[in-house]
């Protein structure tokens, strides 16, 4: 459990597969395959005053989607209690010494090029900057950005009452 990261991480031998919690409810049921085979039910519960994590974890193989065709079913973790780690926040950007410029260049493109698209989102996952990005942006013809641009930019909030 990467708390810094918001990552959680399962590995099983030699494969590993990471699962973002950015927009995970602490305290839900979710799940993820491995290969399409072996189910992961996991709920994380967040004890802040306790600095850890409540863990219950549960492995499954199963050959369709629907619960009653799962082969077996092992619990990995109940009410398991896992330390959070100190996250070190100085630990500087995740490319040292990046340079746009230099990206850039190494996709063959002259400096200056404006990226968009598929090359936008490519360097959004390199920097680690994309889980930080809504899946919808926030669009200024709709509210509450709409009311805003008719009185310079600003909206007096009632918008939200």
């Amino acid at each position: 459990m990467d708390a810094c990261n918001n990552q959680l991480s399962v590995g099983i031998d030699n494969f590993r597969f990471n699962v973002s919690l950015f927009n995970y409810e602490y305290g839900k049921q979710e799940q993820f395959y491995l290969k399409g085979v072996i189910r992961v039910d996991f709920t994380l519960i967040n004890l802040e005053g306790e600095k850890k994590y409540m863990v219950n974890m549960n492995l499954s193989v199963c050959f369709e989607q629907a619960a009653a065709d799962c082969l077996i079913s092992l619990q990995i973790f109940e009410d398991f209690k896992l330390t959070k780690l100190f996250c070190d926040w100085n630990s500087g950007f995740r490319i040292p010494d990046f340079s746009l410029d230099s990206y850039v260049n190494s996709l063959g493109l002259p400096s200056g090029t404006t990226l968009s698209g598929f090359l936008l989102d490519q360097l959004l996952e390199a920097t680690g900057l994309a889980a930080y990005l809504l899946d919808v942006p926030c669009s200024h013809s709709s509210s509450p950005f709409a009311a805003a641009s008719s009185s310079n930019g600003w909206n007096d909030g009632n918008l939200f009452y």
